[in-house]
């Protein structure tokens, strides 16, 4: 029997259709979170260079001069989301926490506090 592969496809949402128990986001608070996920990735040049956009661009979005397009925020979610994943692998690999990342100094100094 031969083996079959089945294609999984995620349809875009419809965002005309809304819950009927969740409002929309307001833009000043879309915005703020915006300027912090900017913050967080590394400023600004770091975030154009990341989005592969202007910094001009960036700034204009970010000063409410130009709207924050379904776009911007996908590709901003994923930078996110590729930045913390990065973040969780060093921190794995630094935490005190787990006995492989400690040197032998450490190692001996964690079993004879003191």
């Amino acid at each position: 029997m031969p083996h079959r592969r089945e294609a999984f496809c995620f349809a875009k949402p419809d965002l005309r259709q809304k819950a009927p128990d969740t409002m929309p986001q307001d833009p000043m608070v879309q915005l703020a979170l915006f300027t912090q996920a900017v913050e967080a990735l590394g400023g600004q040049r770091v975030t154009a260079r990341t989005l592969g956009v202007d910094e001009r661009d960036l700034r204009a979005r970010l000063s409410g001069e130009e709207d924050l397009d379904t776009g911007i925020l996908r590709d901003i979610a994923k930078a996110l989301i590729d930045h913390a994943d990065r973040c969780r692998k060093i921190e794995r690999k630094l935490s005190p926490a787990f006995s492989e990342n400690l040197t032998a100094i450490q190692a001996e100094r964690f079993g004879n506090p003191g």
